[in-house]
């Protein structure tokens, strides 16, 4: 008979394997009656807000409105089952759907042509986000350089509030980028639709005026509500103020997209970037509320859920979504504890699907541009600009490039500049670290930049040099030219050490230009000795046969080391010459 410990364990087993996938069911087992009533307080509010932007930034998307809803409920449902955040709300983002949008417009010029665009477009992004989890790149978010990021979403923010003012006034402007596009519409200016207009700053302020006097009332759904009522109550459609239509009802329609062939080459391409926006501003929002709730996430787990929600957000028809950042802080403002209030807002968004969609055909665009207006300005970090500009020159100057980067090529390619931008930014400090000749003050142990520190000691006839990275393919030279001056500058020169503390890393290129550094040091009649290599670095240096070369003899634990190894050796030569 089996051992009754056996076969508790192997009935938990499994269930903790697919804990292990689904955080929720692990929640669910421990779960509190005294979370149920935050739990569902949070979601019905989150359903206040979410039915509203959902609308709204299907306008980005370039899709009819109820996609948005589409769009949102089966990617709630997913993620709170797989992800690994318990505050996070996934579901339409401002810069994922504008991002869609371009990825799409050149595709189709009927909204409803590119709904199976689009589906597809999420699709692929549910895909390539998988694959990156199982094959854990996740660190690349961390690629995304904070100056890059914030200039990319500056210049996101630029685009999609341009491209909103035209539905605001109350005519159409057409453009090929921002610059075009802000042409067409003060070109346009004398077309101006005053009720429209009127529609669009009477909900300007007061989403305005909501956001400051009472921040945590859902004002997006005010303003539906309101534009609703105006609409039927002042006809607002037969005095040419435009509205939503005919909102399908229903639940999403359930399947796999059909897209022409020719344009899936587009598509994918598209997706690597929406991928990456996706990825990046969900993980973001998922960090900020992990730091303030005191846990820590998985980034290769969040790519997987995020790419999973995804998946349900093309099968549904909608387009690609994210982590929603307000929609999360609304969940956690209402008392919120666990997913289980997400499940309650993806109820309550079907639950409008499937019996309030008669009204919202009344609504008037212009009502919904403002709250894409509104909800994006905040995209816009000035107060983060000028922090650059007042402690990081680069930096600001980086942000500003991309910025004009994405008002001037657009936002599909620039996912791409600011990907490369931020990569050419690490390789050129990777390539140009910090270095230092060290020496010792008195009184203190160790040894210190003698840059720093004028007053540090140094011994006669040895060069302790420090160089603050790795080396490899990309700052060899750098290595080398380095060496190659500090070693010309120093006039008595016997032992060169190398104190390898901050080099992690060498590859081929890094020990061959090591090497260099030695067979120069032996022509010239100078030893070259190494301090605190370890790791794969040394490991890396006894593969190659350096240390072979080098002699172990003249491989040290700490620069102090090498240094009295040093004084030994000309202590003892001065006495041979001494006897002679």
């Amino acid at each position: 008979m089996a051992s009754p410990v056996k076969e508790v364990g192997e009935q938990r087993r499994p269930l903790g394997r697919l804990e292990s996938w689904m955080p929720l069911l692990a929640v669910l087992r421990r779960y509190e009656k005294s979370w149920l009533r935050g739990d569902i307080g949070a979601g019905l509010a989150l359903v206040t807000v979410a039915v509203p932007i959902g609308l709204a930034y299907s306008q980005l998307a370039g899709v009819p409105p109820v996609v948005g809803l589409w769009a949102t409920i089966l990617p709630m449902v997913v993620y709170a089952f797989l992800g690994s955040s318990r505050q996070l709300v996934v579901g339409p983002d401002s810069a994922t759907a504008a991002l869609v949008g371009a990825v799409v417009a050149p595709l189709a010029s009927d909204p409803q042509q590119r709904i199976p665009l689009v589906a597809m477009l999420s699709l692929m992004v549910g895909a390539i986000s998988i694959a990156a989890g199982v094959a854990r790149v996740g660190f690349v978010a961390d690629f995304l350089a904070k100056p890059v990021l914030v200039g990319y979403l500056n210049g996101v923010a630029i685009t999609i509030v341009t491209g909103q003012l035209g539905k605001v006034l109350g005519y159409t402007a057409s453009g090929g980028g921002f610059f075009r596009l802000a042409y067409d519409l003060l070109r346009k200016l004398d077309q101006t639709h005053w009720p429209t207009l009127a529609v669009g700053v009477a909900a300007l302020l007061l989403l305005a005026a909501g956001r400051r006097l009472i921040p945590r009332f859902p004002m997006p759904l005010l303003v539906v509500v309101l534009g609703i009522v105006a609409s039927r109550l002042l006809n607002l459609q037969a005095a040419g103020v435009a509205v939503t239509g005919t909102v399908p009802t229903g639940l999403p329609p359930f399947g796999f997209p059909v897209v022409p062939p020719e344009q899936m080459a587009v598509l994918a391409a598209g997706a690597l970037g929406v991928a990456l926006m996706s990825f990046s501003s969900g993980i973001l929002t998922a960090r900020s509320f992990a730091n303030r709730g005191g846990y820590t996430l998985n980034a290769n787990r969040e790519f997987i859920s995020i790419g999973a929600a995804n998946l349900g957000a093309g099968l549904s028809q909608g387009f690609a979504i994210s982590g929603a950042d307000s929609r999360t802080a609304v969940v956690d403002a209402n008392g919120g504890k666990t997913q289980v209030a997400q499940l309650v807002g993806a109820v309550g968004v079907a639950l409008v699907l499937l019996f309030v969609t008669g009204p919202l055909a009344y609504l008037p665009t212009a009502a919904l541009a403002a709250i894409v207006i509104t909800a994006v300005i905040h995209l816009f970090e000035w107060e983060t600009i000028t922090w650059f500009r007042r402690v990081s020159r680069p930096e600001f100057r980086l942000t500003v490039i991309t910025t004009l980067g994405v008002i001037t090529v657009g936002m599909a390619p620039g996912v791409l500049v600011a990907a490369i931008l931020s990569l050419i930014g690490l390789l050129a400090r990777a390539s140009r670290p910090s270095d230092a000749i060290l020496g010792t003050l008195p009184g203190l142990r160790g040894h210190v930049d003698v840059a720093e520190f004028p007053q540090a000691v140094t011994i006669p006839g040895v060069l302790a040099y420090r160089f603050d990275a790795s080396v490899v393919y990309f700052n060899a030279p750098y290595f080398s030219s380095r060496v190659r001056q500090v070693i010309s500058s120093s006039h008595d020169l016997e032992w060169f050490v190398l104190d390898a503390e901050a080099m992690a890393l060498i590859d081929t290129t890094g020990s061959d230009a090591l090497e260099e550094v030695r067979r120069s040091l032996v022509a010239a009649g100078k030893t070259m000795a190494l301090a605190r290599a370890r790791g794969k670095f040394l490991e890396m240096l006894v593969r190659t046969g350096f240390v072979d070369r080098l002699g172990k003899d003249y491989v040290f634990g700490t620069v102090e080391e090498a240094e009295k190894a040093f004084l030994r050796i000309d202590h003892a030569r001065g006495q041979e010459e001494a006897g002679k």
